[in-house]
């Protein structure tokens, strides 16, 4: 028996095989470019249907190679692409990094219309948080009838099917979810004005479908999918994951308010509690691309300088005096207009190395 484990991440699409004894048979992973440029500097989009077709070949291929019984998948949360009554994805993904609910609409923003309105406190980036600009601004596809995560739309191809249906943890990712009840609060939404008919079911059954026979389980979120494997489903862990952006985890049974926390319905029971921050691995990617400037703008050399960091970082001394960085250049969860800072700025550690040290 061999399960395979599929991620549409950020930046990357992955792979995993796993045998019965959860030993790792074979992986892989490749950076997709899926990224569409924007006039906006609010708006991050990536073309959802490069992200599918990446994806899907990834798992053909992967099912040619090895004898796979089940396929498992997860991906980035919160962003949202637009489907038509056959299934085709006709927008692109609006991924987790999209600001467009920050954007001021009568004298407020579209993210505090919303907790005005509802009561529920949202994110910029959650997809019921974009959606709603969408509506009110007359985005949303004229032929769209349902939308859901990126990882729900590539379950649905793999298993069949027409119309995303979504596991807890990635309708929860959306926003507008009622924890209590355990599905999306419906007549919060309608209160927005939004449809409820393009809002996904939630699945009953955790296998949605077969693809060549093989079941495929409906997706589940990325935090979730990381915390199940990395910690072997033990309730008595903390996990740190690195990523485009970062988040720190533990498991708990109880539906609590905690600051800086959220309350993350978990697959195999209970909750997780989140601390997500919105820069991890892309604050290093922020660096390499200062560095590189700098590079091209006094030499005119045009090449990428992560190497050369990890040499920079190499022959740095980490003597505990270099700069301090708060690294929350894009805000955080519950401040998205806060900017990051760097203090301790000293004449013997004002160099290279030691701002590349304090950054990491």
């Amino acid at each position: 028996m061999r399960s395979l484990g599929l991620d549409i991440g950020t930046t990357s699409i992955s792979l995993a095989v796993i045998d019965e004894h959860n030993r790792v048979i074979d992986t892989s992973s490749f950076a997709h470019h899926a990224a569409i440029p924007s006039a906006h500097p609010w708006e991050n989009i990536q073309d959802a249907g490069i992200l599918l077709s990446l994806a899907l070949d990834a798992v053909e291929k992967a099912c040619r190679k090895h004898q796979i019984t089940s396929i498992g998948i997860t991906g980035q949360q919160h962003g949202i692409a637009y489907l038509n009554k056959e299934g085709r994805v006709i927008s692109p993904l609006y991924t987790w990094q999209d600001r467009r609910a920050l954007e001021p609409v009568e004298e407020t923003d579209y993210i505090s219309a919303i907790l005005e309105t509802t009561g529920y406190a949202i994110h910029a980036g959650y997809g019921l948080a974009t959606h709603y600009y969408n509506v009110r601004n007359g985005l949303v596809p004229d032929s769209a009838v349902s939308l859901g995560t990126i990882p729900d739309l590539a379950a649905m191809r793999l298993a069949g099917m027409k119309t995303p249906v979504m596991e807890a943890s990635n309708a929860h990712s959306c926003g507008l979810y009622d924890l209590a009840a355990n599905d999306f609060d419906r007549q919060a939404i309608a209160r927005c004005g939004i449809e409820t008919a393009m809002i996904p079911e939630l699945c009953i059954d955790k296998t949605l479908g077969f693809y060549h026979g093989i079941p495929v389980a409906a997706a589940i979120g990325d935090n979730q999918a990381s915390y199940i494997g990395a910690t072997c489903e033990s309730e008595n862990a903390v996990l740190i994951n690195i990523g485009t952006g970062s988040q720190v985890t533990l498991h708990t049974e109880h539906i609590k308010n905690y600051a800086n926390f959220e309350v993350r319905p978990y697959p195999l029971g209970g909750y997780l509690l989140t601390g997500a921050s919105l820069s991890g691995g892309r604050t290093w990617a922020m660096t390499e691309r200062f560095f590189h400037q700098a590079v091209f703008e006094l030499t005119g050399i045009d090449t990428p300088v992560y190497d050369g960091l990890n040499i920079l970082l190499d022959h740095t001394e980490d003597n505990g005096d270099y700069p301090f960085v708060t690294t929350s250049f894009d805000g955080t969860r519950s401040d998205p207009h806060k900017r990051g800072s760097i203090e301790n700025i000293a004449v013997n550690n004002f160099t290279p190395g030691q701002f590349a040290l304090g950054i990491l």
